[in-house]
């Protein structure tokens, strides 16, 4: 449905500029980008306020957003998949959050947090995919830089919750952190393949059973 929208929107938009089709394929590739990432952002937030979880999946959510955004990461090869996964991951992120937790623990958890961190944008940082990898160097010193300063405003927000004791954002912000390193990280990407591979197979099986059937 998605596509077909942002299908739609380009080629109005692409009459109305005069481009030609090659142009509208940009625009609507684009537009299925936001309007995808949109109705997933809008069905995490309405799944936390049905969870009564919003304050901690909306810390959780944005601090996962801010890293993913400069230090990229894998995806799973569908929108469906991505959607789904990422609803029930951020449901369970939200409501582990809302656990208190001593601020002792949750001063370690940073330290350790960050260091990994440190390690993954020396090492990772830009994580590209299969179909969009960044190997320009100037651009990966860039993206680096920019994760850094994230990583730094971060540790700066977190260390504030921790001493007023806003103990569930604090902790909803490290999960946030956790869950964008872990999708950068060789285990992440391991861990997408498998599961790419076992929705294949389950798909395929379920194909060949339909088949049988008719």
């Amino acid at each position: 449905m998605i596509r077909t929208v942002s299908r739609n929107m380009a080629e109005k938009l692409g009459k109305q500029l005069q481009c030609d089709e090659e142009r509208v394929e940009v625009f609507a590739y684009g537009l299925q980008i936001i309007l995808g990432t949109g109705f997933k952002l809008v069905l995490i937030l309405l799944i936390s306020l049905i969870l009564d979880t919003f304050h901690t999946t909306l810390v959780c959510l944005i601090t996962y957003i801010a890293f993913r955004n400069f230090g990229g990461g894998v995806h799973l090869t569908t929108y469906s998949r991505c959607l789904v996964t990422g609803l029930a991951v951020f449901a369970v992120l939200g409501k582990l959050a809302v656990h208190d937790m001593k601020t002792n623990i949750l001063s370690l958890l940073l330290i350790a947090t960050s260091l990994l961190w440190i390690y993954a944008i020396t090492k990772w940082v830009p994580a590209g995919t299969e179909k969009k990898q960044v190997t320009d160097r100037y651009i990966r010193l860039k993206q680096k830089q920019k994760t850094g300063w994230v990583l730094m405003l971060w540790v700066i927000a977190c260390t504030a919750s921790i001493s007023y004791r806003l103990t569930q954002h604090a902790f909803a912000s490290l999960l946030g952190a956790f869950e964008a390193l872990f999708l950068i990280s060789p285990w992440g990407y391991s861990t997408a393949k498998a599961l790419d591979n076992l929705l294949d197979n389950l798909g395929k099986g379920g194909a060949r059973e339909c088949i049988k059937r008719q």
